[in-house]
């Protein structure tokens, strides 16, 4: 009497007598990638993981891209393939980017980079902040700095009218430009002067810009 087979059940398992039998066919089973392993469970393809070499099963493609760096033209891996890298270190990208130059510090000779926008501004003279107040400890009393003005003029002139020499009440003293341009500090364009000095000085030149002290009638 012939076993009856089961249908739709594969050649490893057949059913006798109303039991399911398991048996290993003859001989190992390679594993279906093309790798030439065999099989280790019954009724499997693949090895484990190995399903995941072929190209159906691969959930995500390889990244890795190989690019070549604009600054110094060596070959680099990108790992992650990402489409705003193009450098293959910050060095190079930092110095690729580099838009200002090299300058020597006014005040102790220094070589050092300067950007482009403390360039542009003006600012681009010190190496750093402290060279830029010894600097300006010994000549603020030759060129001005931005809000000093006024202690170098009192400090050359004293607390006096340089034209009538009013010094009855010192606060009421301004500091006059005689070109008229406030940018230039210079101690030769500097005077002290009362309000009344000073409102005669604007009216000569035809600065009609008096201060707040000064009136005229």
């Amino acid at each position: 009497m012939e076993t009856p087979q089961q249908p739709n059940a594969p050649d490893s398992q057949l059913l006798f007598a109303g039991l399911s039998i398991n048996y290993e066919p003859s001989g190992p089973v390679l594993c279906a990638c093309g790798c030439g392993t065999a099989v280790k469970w019954p009724g499997a393809k693949y090895s484990h993981g190995h399903h995941l070499r072929l190209y159906a099963f691969k959930r995500k493609p390889d990244p890795r891209v190989v690019k070549t760096c604009p600054q110094c033209t060596r070959s680099f891996v990108d790992k992650r393939n990402l489409p705003d890298r193009k450098y293959c270190s910050i060095k190079c990208s930092v110095v690729r980017h580099k838009k200002g130059e090299n300058r020597n510090c006014r005040n102790c000779g220094r070589e050092f980079y300067a950007v482009l926008n403390r360039i542009k501004s003006g600012r681009g003279i010190f190496c750093s902040n402290s060279c830029r107040l010894k600097n300006w400890n010994s000549t603020s009393l030759a060129k001005q700095c931005q809000g000093s003005y006024r202690n170098n003029a009192y400090k050359v002139y004293g607390r006096k009218c340089c034209r009538c020499g009013y010094d009855k009440y010192p606060r009421i003293l301004v500091v006059h430009h005689v070109d008229g341009n406030r940018k230039n500090g210079l101690i030769s364009n500097l005077e002290i002067l009362c309000p009344n000095c000073h409102a005669e000085a604007h009216l000569k030149t035809g600065n009609k810009r008096l201060g707040p002290t000064a009136r005229v009638s």
